[in-house]
């Protein structure tokens, strides 16, 4: 990355308020297992207060032990990222699961389980300005906490070279472009198609 960028290190850790998993968009087939709670309770969209835990998440997840979130360390001096799993080492966490599963009869094969493997990689400049505009939102909407070092602030990541990118989970081909700072061109000119 260029000089004089300030973005720090960060960890973030999946925590969607419904136990859902997080799909990570700037890496394409990411998909971040939440930290799981059947004691979670959802939150008013207008108010912002609790409004109670789901029956469905009670029912299902009521007896679930509490578990961690996968986790994302990003690096965006090194344009690097690795997603953890805190239950990939974690025997005890993992047996008191797979207790919890056989009661319910959802665990099938072998009975073993395992945590997800690290994962690492490394993106472009833009992937991780997008990377890390993304875990800023996501932090913000409350789905996912800081686990340590300082979320990068709005302005930090609008500072960092590279360009944010409109689509850039998808996989499959389309007319938009590639980045943010051309759609309103592209939008000016399906207006004078459609009009």
């Amino acid at each position: 990355m260029s000089e004089g960028t300030t973005v720090a290190p960060f960890i973030v850790e999946a925590d969607h308020h419904r136990n859902s998993d997080l799909l990570i968009q700037a890496i394409p087939g990411m998909r971040m297992r939440s930290a799981i709670d059947g004691s979670k309770s959802v939150r008013d969209p207008q108010t912002g207060e609790s409004v109670g835990v789901p029956v469905d998440q009670v029912t299902a997840l009521g007896g679930f032990p509490k578990t961690k979130g996968q986790q994302i360390l990003v690096k965006p001096a090194d344009l690097a990222y690795k997603v953890t799993d805190p239950l990939h080492d974690d025997e005890k966490a993992l047996a008191h699961v797979a207790r919890f599963m056989r009661k319910n009869g959802t665990l099938s094969g072998d009975g073993k389980l395992g945590g997800v493997p690290d994962q690492i990689g490394a993106l472009d400049v833009d992937r991780m300005k997008t990377l890390c505009r993304e875990l800023r939102r996501i932090v913000d909407s409350g789905d996912a906490k800081v686990i340590k070092g300082p979320l990068p602030k709005m302005e930090q990541i609008e500072n960092m070279p590279g360009n944010f990118l409109v689509n850039p989970g998808s996989t499959v081909y389309n007319s938009q472009p590639q980045y943010e700072k051309d759609m309103p061109a592209f939008q000016q000119a399906l207006n004078r198609i459609t009009s």
